[in-house]
């Protein structure tokens, strides 16, 4: 693509004048490539496993400029699930007569990863004075500890 520009002619040449030169004068249009925007976050995993984000056109290519990429990416999801501490100490017994373990998260779940299981747990205390090894919550589920 070119960009061309005339001019005319005011007054003829008279005599052995010369004629007026350089009427039509052209370059070269500079390319311009497509600019998009940055990438947008995903969007959560869907029903098939897959997760998407998008980007918009802030320019389209112009004179022969590089086309606009993709502007959607589909991407599998890779589920996590979630990973927590063992259980730690029993608590002292405390006034309504049970005692506490808990646990912490160390990573959490995304992309449709098992979510996390209960982090406390209680017991009675027993006559001995320390938690009974029965009692209270549990590791439910699918979720995998460290």
């Amino acid at each position: 693509m070119k960009q061309t520009r005339t001019r005319s002619v005011v007054l003829d040449p008279e005599g052995w004048g010369r004629s007026c030169p350089g009427l039509v004068d052209s370059v070269a249009c500079l390319p311009v490539s497509c600019q998009t925007s940055t990438w947008g976050d995903y969007s959560s995993c869907d029903a098939k496993g897959f997760k998407t984000r998008t980007r918009t056109v802030i320019r389209e290519a112009q004179y022969g400029g590089a086309d606009c990429r993709a502007l959607s990416e589909d991407v599998k999801c890779n589920p996590v699930d979630c990973y927590v501490s063992r259980w730690g100490d029993w608590s002292e017994c405390l006034a309504d007569g049970t005692r506490l373990s808990t646990r912490t998260v160390l990573v959490n779940p995304h992309d449709g990863g098992v979510e996390c299981p209960e982090l406390e747990k209680t017991a009675p205390c027993s006559s001995s004075g320390s938690a009974s090894a029965s009692a209270g919550g549990s590791s439910a589920g699918k979720s995998k500890r460290r």
